[in-house]
């Protein structure tokens, strides 16, 4: 019997991005932070609520990248909190986009809503959109209600 450990798609950007060359603060590095942050905050109230604590937030950078030192990690934990607090203030809705199946292109959208996290199912062409208003995405969620 194989044993298989789900990993959170936050411990799989974060490894992306501390084991890659933070320290350098390359353009493609930073983007593999912003990605790590965007889901801690999109998953904070189950797997990434610990890592709003900067105790937690420095010891696992030190665990798996010895090249930082103290400097550079407390200036990205205070990118990071700086992204939150914009984040908590942004206003009411935010979004992201995940492909779920490779053979039949179903996409799915996620949609911040007055505080609680809204889910949909949508189609390629909504998807190639890229961005979608908050008025088209409640007219599809009452759609999807209405079935």
């Amino acid at each position: 019997m194989i044993l298989v450990r789900r990993i959170n798609p936050i411990e799989i950007d974060f490894m992306s991005w501390i084991k890659s060359s933070p320290e350098s603060c390359h353009p493609l590095d930073m983007k593999r932070f912003y990605i790590f942050v965007d889901d801690v905050l999109l998953y904070k109230k189950t797997s990434g609520k610990k890592w709003f604590n900067k105790d937690y937030f420095i010891s696992q950078c030190k665990k798996h990248n010895t090249r930082l030192n103290e400097e550079i990690i407390e200036k990205y934990w205070a990118m990071f909190e700086t992204i939150k607090h914009y984040n908590q203030h942004r206003g009411q809705y935010g979004m992201k986009i995940m492909q779920l199946d490779d053979e039949c292109l179903k996409y799915r959208l996620d949609m911040y809503l007055n505080g609680s996290l809204k889910t949909i199912t949508i189609n390629e062409e909504i998807y190639r959109k890229k961005w979608i208003s908050k008025e088209y995405f409640i007219e599809l969620l009452n759609k999807k209600e209405d079935k």
